[in-house]
């Protein structure tokens, strides 16, 4: 049975063990006892009391204390026990010497060691974010990320000893090629919505849109509020690998060379000549709202912006702060996408024996697009199709478009009143498989909803049908029977480029696909890999 004398003396000395061998601790402690002085706990206590009035009084532990202490520290922990033991005294001047700490409350601030080195090592804390979690256990001592740093540095487990430029490098390939992805052909303010979006499913509470407009500042000059892009930039490339407190300025060195070669990677056009930390938050240790007040008129919505952005992801967990900084990594990718001068431009003048080939070409095959030259063909298609009295919604949105958000039943899709008939028109390139199918009908219902709210406001929704037309190059997939959702039937067909081609007529097409391909083409929000895709067919 465990010996509570020796039990209430350990306590006394505050380790951070583990408490699943505290009393492994306390017999190791009566043990070192005995065997070092003989005699009886009353003696024992004695001693330890005036080892530790001694290292009060000194600013330095007697050696038969630290080896005590020490092998406690040893045995008390399965994991970082060399770790801890062999910096604990270190760590404990430190906070007395540095930090000003009292004896007792350095004591009380090491005995929550084991946990620092867990949540450093093992979650990837930093020690902004590891103050947050003790201040809020551990309300009467004052943890900061200053105190706490050369503490995690000191066992060696701190965080940001990875974090470099090679961490830098690779996450701005990593991101750069995301971005076709997230986004096709999006425009910036789509972006916006698609980013807000994912904000909001992942609990972000404030208007991002409004706050990434102010960024943006699209109705202006774009280098407007740079500097806070590149800080935002900057912290949120932190949250890649580490769980950080964003609203923490300057853990992660930002005037070293992470920093610096992030920053070097801007285009020109919008690139800030110098450090925007060292311009905007020069020893500040943590921005806040009066942060952003100091800035002159000009500054301050940015700031204010830039503040409330890192305060809301202060609010998150990790995951879902890692994720949504990614998405905002992405935004900021496109944003400076589009600040560049066009790539790969298509030539002024198309020669049409060339555009006619290519064209062939393009609804024979995929054009590797991820959809965007489909989209904008079947757009053409459609227009060339479809009279006046048929109602379009979809006809240029990008390919990432949100088919609910536009209330529309596919890509685009054509709606006649008097005849109560919608056409709607998916667009795939290559082939439909099974699995892209099921999935589209699966969310058929939900997409249904707004046309149902906006039919029976009017009408008698059971006197309204849908056909959806799946347009791609193959079909693996099976023609569904046709289905009646909520009292409108549905009917899905298949058709192949080249067929709906046909039935459209190419030559009556061609201004359309002038109109409606060539020109979205040479935009700035179509990737330049969808031109180098379409100029190679062009060209072969």
């Amino acid at each position: 049975m465990i010996d509570t004398n020796y039990r209430r003396l350990l306590r006394t000395l505050l380790l951070p063990i583990n408490l699943k061998l505290e009393e492994t601790c306390v017999e190791a402690l009566r043990d070192d006892l005995l065997n070092t002085l003989g005699g009886n706990f009353e003696e024992h206590e004695l001693w330890l009391l005036g080892q530790i009035d001694c290292w009060q009084e000194d600013n330095k532990p007697p050696p038969a204390l630290k080896k005590l202490v020490c092998h406690l520290l040893e045995v008390g922990n399965y994991d970082y026990k060399t770790e801890i033991s062999t910096t604990y005294f270190a760590c404990h001047g430190d906070l007395i010497k540095t930090h000003l700490f009292s004896h007792s409350s350095a004591s009380s601030y090491l005995s929550n060691l084991l946990l620092i080195a867990r949540l450093a090592d093992e979650d990837k804390m930093s020690s902004a974010q590891i103050s947050v979690i003790m201040n809020a256990m551990n309300p009467s001592i004052n943890f900061e990320r200053r105190s706490l740093q050369p503490i995690i540095a000191k066992m060696k487990i701190s965080a940001g000893s990875s974090f470099g430029k090679k961490e830098i490098d690779e996450l701005w390939e990593m991101d750069k090629s995301s971005i076709e992805d997230a986004f096709g052909d999006l425009g910036l303010t789509g972006c916006i919505d698609k980013v807000t979006e994912i904000a909001s499913s992942l609990g972000y509470k404030k208007d991002l849109s409004y706050q990434l407009e102010v960024l943006a500042n699209q109705n202006d000059t774009p280098e407007k509020y740079t500097p806070y892009i590149q800080i935002l930039h900057y912290q949120c490339s932190i949250l890649e690998y580490y769980d950080h407190l964003v609203k923490d300025f300057y853990e992660f060195s930002p005037r070293g060379q992470a920093c610096t070669r992030l920053l070097d990677k801007y285009p020109n056009s919008i690139k800030n000549a110098s450090n925007p930390f060292l311009n905007n938050a020069k020893s500040v240790a943590l921005v806040d709202s009066s942060w952003a007040a100091s800035k002159k008129n000009k500054e301050y919505e940015g700031a204010l912006v830039l503040f409330h952005i890192l305060s809301e992801l202060d609010k998150l967990g990790y995951a879902a702060r890692k994720e949504l900084a990614q998405w905002l990594r992405y935004f900021i990718h496109r944003f400076l996408d589009l600040a560049e001068p066009l790539g790969n431009p298509l030539p002024n003048q198309l020669n049409e024996n060339k555009f006619n080939k290519a064209l062939e070409a393009l609804l024979q095959m995929n054009s590797g697009t991820k959809g965007i030259i489909e989209q904008r063909i079947v757009d053409a298609l459609c227009l060339a199709s479809y009279q006046k009295d048929w109602k379009s919604r979809g006809i240029g949105d990008a390919v990432n478009t949100s088919n609910l958000s536009k209330k529309k039943l596919g890509d685009c899709d054509f709606q006649k009143f008097d005849s109560k008939e919608v056409h709607a028109y998916e667009a795939h390139g290559g082939n439909l498989s099974q699995g892209y199918l099921d999935e589209h009908m699966r969310t058929l219902p939900k997409l249904l909803k707004p046309r149902l709210n906006e039919w029976q406001s009017f009408s008698d929704v059971s006197d309204w049908k849908v056909t959806i037309w799946f347009i791609a190059h193959e079909f693996s997939a099976i023609v569904p029977d046709k289905v009646n959702i909520s009292g409108v039937d549905v009917e899905v067909k298949f058709l192949s480029f080249t067929k709906f081609a046909t039935q459209v007529g190419v030559e009556h097409a061609l201004p359309f696909l002038k109109s409606h391909l060539i020109e979205p083409l040479s935009k700035s929000t179509t990737p330049a890999f969808v031109r180098r895709a379409f100029m190679a067919i062009y060209n072969s």
